[in-house]
């Protein structure tokens, strides 16, 4: 069993005094989350439905709002760049239907050039690929050519456009007259707004690797701009974007300057060779021919070509030094959530050992008082525990270009 997790090491966990202590441990409180009401509900949870469980759960997890200069200086080096090329954005209606707003955008950011490298795309109408029926109404994708289907994998970060400032889903400090909840507006539009924002965050980080990334919400003539982790999200405060167009100017020509680690990419995986992919699609064939079959065929491509799921390489540090494991859709995972722990177990190939192995990727909580899983593990095996899997590597991932562990930082600004 090949396991990672994002997190630094705790510190004194005291495991070998707890053999002594006969009081229990504190463990993880249960909570109830999306990911396990949609895995084991006895009924089918329809989108809308799922949306309000969604902001249920990120409830208390929006920090802000943040001065939107801030916001770039902190997590978009503003500082560090050229000034961004003037967008002229008085050409995006507002006040009146949606649907104009969508093309209008799209041309305002790539006609102007500020965003290089990039195209902004109108998404409202595309179905997914994928065959998830969520549909932001922008995405924002590499190159300069835009595959006419909805595709979550290859998508940089998703926005959502309203028409009216009304159906913004925050306050502003000022605006609030909230107590317990100073962020979040409670109405049903606000609310069902969020919802999408939620949804679709989770469902990009479900299809791709990500340690964080950004969107964006439009509301009529403002804009919001939004940072997320598995901790929660840090959001801007509301700007006018045709009377302060280099606000959002700047968001999208820093995003196009910024490296992969820096938008948000585990750089620790990539995209699988189409001959890396047949040797994990050879091994499960193997394997499920075997005398003791199991019933791992939704690995196959071509079993399941209602998720295409992209077949990646992710490098794990071992005894021995770094191997490649080749994963493609988790048969364990927590698509609709978008903070928390964000478990996805896979059947991986080792690519160094020619072998099929488990692979469990999460984020872990950083507090003393727990143990991490191979802490716990190893701890198990010492004292003889029997039917324990053979733990081959566990440990933190390494961030390559920062060179420190891979961590969240919404809790900071809490």
């Amino acid at each position: 069993m090949a396991y990672r997790a994002n997190a630094p090491p705790p510190l004194d966990l005291g495991l070998s005094a707890a053999a002594e202590d006969p009081s229990p441990r504190p463990g993880t409180p249960c909570k109830l989350v999306c990911h396990g009401l949609t895995r084991w509900a006895h009924q089918l949870i329809e989108n809308a439905e799922l949306r309000k469980l969604q902001v249920s759960e990120m409830t208390g997890n929006f920090i802000g709002p943040m001065p939107p200069l801030d916001f770039l200086k902190e997590f978009m080096q503003i500082d560090e760049f050229e000034p961004a090329p003037k967008v002229d954005f008085t050409s995006v209606p507002y006040d009146g239907l949606e649907r104009p707003m969508y093309q209008k955008l799209c041309d305002a950011i790539n006609d102007s050039g500020v965003c290089p490298g990039f195209t902004l795309a109108d998404v409202s109408n595309r179905v997914d690929e994928n065959g998830i029926e969520i549909r932001p109404d922008w995405a924002l994708c590499r190159g300069t050519r835009i595959n006419d289907k909805l595709d979550f994998s290859n998508m940089e970060f998703p926005g959502e456009g309203k028409a009216q400032k009304a159906a913004d889903a925050f306050f502003d400090t000022e605006e609030s007259d909230m107590t317990l909840n100073p962020l979040e507006k409670v109405t049903g539009q606000s609310a069902s707004t969020r919802g999408q924002l939620i949804s679709y965050t989770a469902t990009l980080h479900s299809f791709q690797h990500r340690c964080f990334s950004f969107s964006f919400l439009i509301c009529g003539q403002y804009a919001r701009l939004f940072r997320w982790d598995r901790s929660g999200c840090v959001v801007t405060a509301l700007f006018n974007f045709h009377d302060e167009p280099e606000l959002l100017a700047a968001f999208f020509w820093c995003y196009a300057h910024l490296s992969l680690e820096e938008r948000g990419y585990d750089t620790t995986v990539k995209r699988a060779t189409l001959e890396e992919a047949k040797y994990l699609a050879d091994a499960v064939d193997k394997f499920i021919v075997d005398s003791l079959p199991r019933d791992v065929s939704f690995m196959l491509p071509e079993e399941n070509p209602a998720h295409p799921y992209p077949v990646c390489k992710i490098r794990v540090e071992m005894k021995d030094g770094p191997h490649n494991l080749i994963v493609k859709m988790p048969f364990l995972d927590s698509a609709d959530s978008a903070c928390g722990r964000a478990t996805r177990a896979y059947t991986a190939f080792d690519m160094k050992e020619r072998r099929l192995v488990f692979f469990k990727d999460s984020w872990r909580t950083e507090d003393e008082d727990y143990a991490s899983e191979a802490e716990i593990y190893e701890e198990l095996i010492k004292r003889g525990v029997p039917f324990l899997p053979i733990v081959l590597a566990a440990g933190d991932v390494m961030s390559k270009g920062f060179g420190e562990t891979q961590i969240t930082f919404t809790q900071a600004w809490s």
